[in-house]
């Protein structure tokens, strides 16, 4: 496996990773919070992939990752940010409270490394 189109392909998914985020960013800002939250459980899925393919990497080839899972985790903060702030332009409080926890949690991690 060539190192360079592993980088490519983690750099691709990273990509698709930030579009989903961005679109969901531009729904919020245009009053769609629904579509807002699709974008951000595609964003989060694409997240969940990576991180998957980062750990089978890992354990088959001496790739340097670390500054792929931090910015992994950094996209999934920023996830976490999101919904929390889609949930509240959805009046559902009790959600929007637990990603907003879930996003200073992760942002405390990413830190503390």
């Amino acid at each position: 496996v060539d190192t360079d189109e592993v980088m490519l392909v983690i750099q691709m998914q990273t990509i698709v990773g930030r579009l989903y985020l961005l679109l969901s960013k531009m729904c919020l800002a245009t009053g769609k919070p629904l579509t807002s939250l699709q974008y951000l459980c595609s964003c989060r899925q694409e997240c969940k992939k990576q991180i998957g393919l980062l750990r089978a990497i890992g354990k088959c080839h001496d790739i340097p990752l670390e500054s792929s899972l931090e910015q992994n985790d950094d996209l999934q903060a920023m996830c976490y940010e999101e919904m929390s702030a889609a949930f509240a332009s959805t009046g559902i409080r009790r959600k929007a409270e637990d990603y907003a926890i879930l996003a200073v949690l992760k942002r405390r991690i990413l830190h503390s490394n």
